[in-house]
């Protein structure tokens, strides 16, 4: 019987293992548990445990401001590590994508980087 090959994590996945490695817990640096993650941020157990397995929906925003406040880190490193916008932000730049030509919205990103 074949296996299922597992997923390489994610730069995500990695952060958040590394997140959960390296808060000081009681002066010593242990694991969090993905339980006490959970007391603190209301974002449920079972979901965190499949963030920590890799396999998992993006977060809401809502999750991520919730973990970013928790591990106290910006929030953008967690839409990085996912290589996602905030919602509010993929708006914006849906209703800029819809006014301008594909050539000037290409500029306008350049620019940007």
């Amino acid at each position: 019987m074949k296996r299922k090959n597992k997923q390489e994590p994610s730069d995500f996945n990695k952060y958040f293992q590394h997140l959960r490695k390296t808060k000081d817990t009681d002066q010593s640096r242990q694991k969090i548990p993905l339980q006490m993650i959970a007391d603190k941020t209301g974002i449920s157990c079972p979901y965190l445990s499949s963030m920590s397995k890799n396999n998992y929906a993006i977060p809401s925003d809502e999750k991520l401001k919730l973990l970013a406040v928790f591990f106290q880190v910006d929030v953008d490193e967690f839409y990085l590590k996912l290589g996602v916008l905030p919602e509010d932000e993929y708006k914006a730049v849906l209703k800029v994508r819809k006014k301008t030509t594909k050539e000037d919205f290409m500029k306008l990103v350049q620019e940007m980087v």
